[in-house]
Parts: structure tokens; C-alpha cells; sequence
């Protein structure tokens, strides 16, 4: 893949982070990675306490199979197989023909109708670098099969889709106590038991307006904190660009060219006059210069990037610093 990641994948990156519902969030991946591929069928299993859940399901038309989530154990036969066969390796599969791979040879849907399959992980940033979702594709191999760019793409979006995978199971996990607790504060009860007659003179008791506003603040803060992780995500993509960038070492390819004309010093001219290398020497100063040309572009623009990311998350800082203080100095 280019230096530069192209516009699709920022787009999809973009679409993708803002979601914070895991089954929007599957749908989304499952969305973008149809229209990329042109894959028949596609499956998102995230992983839960109690193993692998299929998320979402789309068919060819994009229209999705089912809005519950489903135990992997519940999920056609070779969906399971290959999907087991990825968690033990933790490596992308893909396949042009799955029946002519031994593992799966034996499946009567592979037999019956040739399947390519495309099957990415996505790992858990953590020592062990867990498994914690999975996107499964396939589609008819006697047409054209999925293409390395495809794979790529997947794996580029992979980074990006694990941060966004935690941070919808927090916010699940948030919501569901932030209902609990609304409802309490309704009832007029804290954890079960009723909240007790408050005496106005005592100061240092909360009321429930106080706590209200703490779940209000809670939320907005979480609202913040979100926000920030999408810049935040865009910006170590930026940079992982520019690292990826930086090591193709132009400077030793420059470097190789001064040898060669350090090798004919004494007769440069006879050198570019009469000999066939220095019309290779020509050509692959050229290569250089415009490939370092492009690199400049690539580097000013990531920098922009970069730049505007970290302005945005100033930005949101400071909003929510500035709206806290006033509501601190107005007793809210």
C-alpha cells in the first residue's frame, strides 16, 4: 500500500470511530467493507465474557440478516471453522477457493459452491494482543476473488477499529449505569434504598439536583473523552504514516548515485558523453527526485493533519475546562 493512506480508508476510519453502539459499530465495518470488496456475505463477531458473538450480518444487497446478537456456536458451519481456524493462528486468511484448503476441503457448502474468504483480525492493544473482533467475507470464487488491496485495506483499519471496539463496550457498559442510576434518582432511591429526607441547613449533603447534575456532567465529560479518542486515533495514523514513509531511505538511494559518479570523477565528462550508465544514473536521479518530490506532499500534508487533530482536541479541552468553570463559579 502507498505511503499515503488513500481517501477511502480515511473516510471509512472517520465513519467508523464515531460510532459508539457495538451493533451500529458492526454494521458500519460490515458496510465499508462490502462496498470495498464486493463480498457476498459478511460477518462481524466481537468477543464477550462468554466467547464470540456474531455482531452483524449482512447479505449481498447489504441488507442485514439479523439485529441480535448471536453466539459464534449459532453461526453456519463454515462461518465457525474458518473463524476458529483464524483464532488459532491470529493471522489474516484469505483464500481464493476454501475447499481446496485441508481444513475446510470437507465442508459440503465449499464443495457444492467454490468460496473465497477473507477473515481479519482485530487484536486488543495489550500484551497479549487478544483477538477481540473479527471480520468474515466471502464471496463466489469462479468470479474475481478478493485482491491483496483488499486484505491491506482491512488490516490498515484494524488499529483503529480496536480502539473503537473497547471504547463501544465501555459506553455500553456506561449507558446501561447511567439508565440504572436515572432510574434510581426517579424513584427517589440510591442502590436500592430510598434516599432520605434531606435537611436544607446541612450544606455538605448532596441533593438529588446535586447528583443530577453530576450524571449530567458525567455524560458530557464521556461525550468529550470520545471525541477526543477519534482525533486522537487520526493522529496516530498520520504519524504511523509518516514513520512508514520515513523508512524508505531516499537518502541512501541519493547516496548510491554520488558513489557512482564518484567512481568516473576523474573523467565525468567521458562518463556522460560515452558511457550507457549515465544514462541509467539520469533515470534513477530522476526516480529520486520524484519520489522525493511526492514525499514532500505526503509529509506537508500529514503535518496538516496532524496539526488540525491536535488543534480539535485543544479545542474540546478547553470548551469543557471553560463550561465546567462557569458552571462551577454559577453553583451548577
Amino acid at each position: 500500500m502507498p505511503f499515503a493512506l488513500p481517501e477511502r480508508l480515511k473516510e471509512a476510519g472517520l465513519k467508523i470511530s464515531s460510532q459508539l453502539e457495538p451493533h451500529k459499530l458492526a454494521v458500519t465495518v460490515l458496510q465499508e467493507a462490502r462496498l470495498l470488496t464486493g463480498a457476498d456475505h459478511c460477518w462481524f463477531l466481537m468477543r464477550r465474557k462468554s466467547g464470540y458473538f456474531v455482531e452483524a450480518e449482512l447479505e449481498a444487497g447489504g441488507e442485514e440478516v439479523q439485529k441480535r446478537a448471536l453466539p459464534l456456536a449459532a453461526a453456519p458451519p463454515p462461518v465457525r471453522h474458518v473463524v476458529r481456524a483464524m483464532l488459532d493462528t491470529k493471522q489474516t486468511l484469505m483464500l481464493e477457493n476454501a475447499k481446496e484448503d485441508p481444513r475446510f476441503s470437507d465442508l459440503h457448502a465449499y464443495q457444492t459452491h467454490p468460496t473465497a474468504v477473507l477473515t481479519v483480525p482485530v487484536l486488543a492493544h495489550n500484551a497479549e494482543h487478544a483477538v477481540i473482533a473479527v471480520i468474515h467475507l466471502i464471496k463466489d470464487a469462479a468470479e474475481k476473488g478478493f485482491e491483496t488491496q483488499h486484505r491491506a485495506f482491512l488490516e490498515h483499519l484494524a488499529p483503529l477499529l480496536s480502539v473503537t471496539v473497547v471504547n463501544a463496550h465501555k459506553f455500553q457498559l456506561y449507558r446501561k449505569r447511567i439508565d440504572k442510576l436515572e432510574t434510581q434518582l426517579a424513584e427517589g432511591s440510591i442502590g436500592g434504598d430510598p434516599i432520605e429526607e434531606i435537611d436544607p441547613s446541612n450544606e455538605s449533603c448532596p441533593t438529588v439536583e446535586d447528583l443530577k447534575v453530576l450524571v449530567e456532567r458525567g455524560r458530557e465529560a464521556r461525550k468529550v473523552l470520545h471525541d477526543l479518542g477519534n482525533h486522537l486515533n487520526g493522529a496516530v495514523l498520520t504519524c504511523e504514516e509518516v514513520v512508514d514513509m520515513l523508512k524508505e531511505n531516499r537518502v541512501a538511494q541519493l547516496g548510491k548515485a554520488l558513489e557512482m559518479l564518484n567512481g568516473h570523477s576523474s573523467n565525468l565528462a567521458v562518463f556522460f558523453e560515452q558511457e550507457d550508465k549515465s544514462r541509467q544514473w539520469s533515470e534513477f536521479v530522476a526516480k529520486i527526485l520524484t519520489s522525493l518530490e511526492r514525499d514532500q506532499e505526503i509529509l506537508q500534508e500529514d503535518i496538516v493533519n496532524l496539526q488540525k487533530h491536535l488543534t480539535l482536541m485543544k479545542n474540546l479541552l478547553y470548551e469543557y475546562q471553560s463550561r465546567a468553570i462557569n458552571n462551577d463559579v454559577r453553583g451548577e
